[in-house]
This record gives structure tokens, C-alpha cells and sequence, in this order.
């Protein structure tokens, strides 16, 4: 339990590290290489949800999470509005955009924070 404790501390503090860890389990398991980049963008934008939680309450005292998971919501409806006007709808298929546009957001929210603790630090 030592070990799985220690690798998930790991994969939320570096969540890239994470990505690089789901794309080769995927890719070791389904063999597709496309299909295991989508299926490690999807497990690693969870740990960079998680990764968003614990840095911003370290870093500003308090979690951002709620924030997060706001804006997350407010894609999913304006996503699902829009391809409803294109096709016909698919909720599945319009939370699995959602959800790997929000990990691009979360990306760029992690960025953020990181470097706001680095250089925030330094002034």
C-alpha cells in the first residue's frame, strides 16, 4: 500500500507524469496508439483536476476546486448547446469534448498556479 500511496502522490504532484503513465498502460493494453492518447488526455486531466486542488490550497490557502468544476459545467452545457445545433445530440459524446477541452483548461490552470508559485515566490 506503501507504493500505490507513493506513486498517486507522485502522479498528482506532477500530473504530466500521470499522463505519460495512463498513455503507456493504454497503449500496453489497447495496442492503438490513438486510442491511448485519448484514453491517457482523459485519466490525466483528472489528476490535473486533482493536482489543481491540492496546489491552489497550498499555494492561496484555500481550494480553487469549486471554481473549477463551475467553469467545467458551464462548458459541458455551452458544448452540448452547440452541438446540438450541428447534429443530432449525443450527451456522450458531448461530455467526452467537454471533458477533454476542461483538461486543456485545467493544463492551463495548472500552468497558472505553478507559475505563480514560482515567480510569485521570487518577488
Amino acid at each position: 500500500m506503501t507504493v500505490l500511496s507513493w506513486l498517486v502522490a507522485l502522479v498528482v504532484t506532477f500530473p504530466l507524469l500521470g499522463y505519460f503513465l495512463a498513455y503507456f498502460v493504454a497503449k500496453k493494453i489497447r495496442g492503438d496508439k490513438k486510442r491511448a492518447l485519448l484514453i491517457s488526455f482523459d485519466i490525466g486531466a483528472f489528476f490535473l483536476l486533482l493536482s489543481i486542488h491540492f496546489s491552489s490550497k497550498v499555494v492561496f490557502g484555500e481550494s480553487m476546486l469549486g471554481y473549477v468544476l463551475l467553469l467545467s459545467a458551464f462548458i459541458l452545457v455551452f458544448i452540448t448547446i452547440m452541438q446540438r445545433g450541428i447534429e443530432r445530440l449525443r450527451f456522450v459524446r458531448s461530455l467526452r469534448r467537454s471533458w477533454r477541452v476542461n483538461g486543456l483548461i485545467y493544463m492551463i490552470v495548472y500552468i497558472s498556479i505553478l507559475n505563480y508559485e514560482v515567480f510569485g515566490n521570487m518577488m
